[in-house]
């Protein structure tokens, strides 16, 4: 369907992204983020998970904690975590 259409869009970006831009810049998060999207649609929640905590560790690094975009990440994760009945650790309940 349309969610395999997106992840194989959103993959090809990702190579492209990952060769030219390297694999710890914010465009690569990006991506990841947009993958985990695709996969949570498709309701696979460890792959979506798996990307945005990619996603997270590149966004701590290039933009910092604070970042409107990695505060955006941890949300993504948390609705993730709540979709299968989890909590992430320091989040707030």
């Amino acid at each position: 369907g349309e969610y395999d259409k997106a992840l194989q869009r959103y993959q090809r970006a990702l190579s492209i992204n990952e060769n030219s831009l390297g694999e710890q810049h914010p465009s690569t998060a990006n991506t990841l983020d947009n993958l985990g999207g695709a996969y949570l649609g498709k309701g696979e929640h460890d792959k979506a998970l798996e990307h945005y905590q990619r996603a997270l560790q590149i966004r701590l690094v290039t933009q910092g904690e604070l970042h409107p975009d990695t505060v955006a990440t941890y949300k993504y994760i948390d609705d993730v975590l709540r979709k299968q009945g989890r909590v992430r650790e320091g989040a707030a309940p």
